[in-house]
């Protein structure tokens, strides 16, 4: 039996069930979209949670935390973000 048999007895049987095939050819079609879908949202959700977190290399106390919650970020900071370019990328986004 060579690579030709082969292919002719795998062509034969999908032509004779060709209901399973079909079924069995849109459940991977399904299968395969699905998952590109979900790793796009993903994705997508991982760039905005990691654009809107601010990271600190110092331990809040709880007045500064509640500042934080209260005020914003503004109200925790030692200078003034108004200007500068992640501040104008943030408002150009929420737009």
């Amino acid at each position: 039996m060579n690579f030709q048999d082969l292919i002719l007895i795998s062509l034969r049987a999908i032509a004779s069930n060709g209901l399973r095939s079909l079924l069995t050819t849109l459940g991977i079609i399904i299968g395969v979209s699905s998952v590109i879908i979900l790793m796009s949202l993903g994705q997508g959700a991982v760039k905005g949670v990691i654009d809107e977190v601010a990271l600190f290399n110092i331990a809040f106390d709880e007045k500064t935390i509640n500042t934080i919650m209260t005020e914003g970020l503004e109200g925790a900071l030692a200078i003034s973000s108004e200007r500068k370019l992640a501040s104008v990328w943030a408002n150009i986004k929420t737009r």
